[in-house]
């Protein structure tokens, strides 16, 4: 069933340009340990499709470094690796596992990919940050 999604959405002709989401979140099972895990969906802009969840990946940890590879798992697995094209935003918090220039997992995709994304940080995560700023100066 996976398979027949992920071909629906690969061959939909609608579906000119992608949005790729994610979303890292520690979760702690029933034996009380905790998971690193990485949520990622696609979004066809201008096209009259819901976002697509894509998976919900395993991470060893919470770098950039892991959270690039398993989105590009994903994008691979979605034949939007090597479209540059088709993928053209990406949408995240503003942890520094995401947003930092050097190793945050946005800025190790447009090294992977070759190709500059718009970056579409978290409004909500943003006006934290803005919030947390001003704490500081008071």
């Amino acid at each position: 069933m996976a398979k027949k999604i992920r071909d629906d959405f690969k061959d939909d002709p609608k579906v000119e340009y992608v949005i790729v989401h994610w979303d890292g979140k520690k979760v702690k099972l029933r034996d009380e340990s905790i998971e690193e895990r990485l949520a990622l969906l696609l979004q066809a802009v201008l096209a009259d499709r819901l976002p697509q969840f894509i998976g919900a990946s395993l991470l060893n940890d919470g770098t950039g470094l892991s959270m690039k590879n398993a989105i590009m798992d994903y994008l691979d697995l979605y034949g939007l690796k090597d479209d540059k094209q088709k993928l053209i935003g990406m949408a995240f918090d503003t942890t520094a596992s995401n947003t930092g220039h050097i190793n945050g997992a946005a800025a190790l995709l447009e090294k992977e990919l070759d190709h500059a994304l718009l970056w579409f940080a978290c409004r909500h995560h943003v006006a934290e940050l803005h919030m947390g700023w001003a704490d500081d100066a008071v």
